[in-house]
């Protein structure tokens, strides 16, 4: 169970997710922490939400393949064919000549999703257990993938009219926190706590490649502080919308006059 979502801002991108992992025993289920997010390359990061075992080697595969730090600056669409074509290339044998399929266990699914900022500009794309890629930059600017990851969608359709893409960084490192917080904090089970994040700055020069860098928990930690900050703003903006305003003054009355005598004739 897991929930990793990316997403586009005015100057970056963010990947963040869960650190919960559920291992089936012959018993019950288990949980344990684990990280989810990977930082092999300059510029790109990825997460992977399924089978362990499958993350793993998709995971090898991609860090021995391409293990030059600028493996991915230049081009997006090519990092994009690139690492599906690798990926596909170690997991296709595996399962079609390695995996034994026992019945009554469920065939393991595996998707990853990849944020990054390339030369040519961010993308945002996923690997889907079938080996085919989606662009999520291009329409969206976000995604999610995992057993929650229809709280992003919901909550960034909620949040539409905050203009995430227009936002900064540091902006966006709040959303996403809040996102994937609520998600823990309402998910019946499979997630879990701390927060990871993945920052990816927009380079400061076009025809560059951005620069991705894991935070660590002091970090993501003071990113919470400020969530809770933000609420507490949010519950104080609320009482004031419903909280009558000044009535305007009271127009005072002219006074009557007194009726005058009458005339004699």
């Amino acid at each position: 169970m897991t929930l990793i979502m990316a997403l586009a801002c005015s100057d970056g991108l963010i990947l963040a997710s869960d650190s919960q992992s559920t291992i089936g025993t012959a018993g019950q289920e288990v949980k344990a922490r684990v990280h989810k997010l990977v930082v092999p390359w300059n510029n790109l990061a990825f997460g992977g939400s399924g089978t362990g075992g499958i993350i793993q080697e998709a995971t090898r595969a991609l860090e021995q393949g391409h293990n030059h730090r600028s493996s991915f600056a230049a081009n997006g669409r090519e990092a994009q064919k690139k690492i599906a074509a690798t990926v596909a290339a170690t997991l296709r044998p595996l399962f079609q000549n390695q995996m034994i399929q026992i019945p009554g266990v469920p065939f393991p699914q595996t998707s990853l999703l990849f944020a990054g900022y390339c030369a040519d500009g961010p993308v945002i794309f996923e690997l889907h257990p079938n080996l085919m890629t989606t662009d999520h930059m291009t329409n969206f600017g976000y995604a999610a993938i995992g057993s929650g990851e229809i709280f992003p969608y919901f909550a960034l359709a909620s949040l539409a009219h905050f203009e995430v893409r227009k936002r900064s960084l540091a902006e966006a490192k709040l959303i996403a926190y809040r996102i994937i917080d609520d998600a823990i904090r309402v998910a019946a089970h499979g997630l879990g706590p701390p927060i990871e994040m993945v920052e990816i700055v927009k380079p400061a020069k076009a025809g560059d490649a951005g620069k991705a860098r894991l935070l660590d928990e002091a970090e993501v930690q003071a990113i919470g502080e400020q969530v809770v900050a933000w609420k507490e703003l949010e519950r104080e903006t609320l009482t004031k919308l419903m909280m009558p305003g000044p009535q305007p003054p009271e127009k005072p009355t002219e006074p009557q006059k007194a009726p005058e005598p009458e005339k004699e004739n």
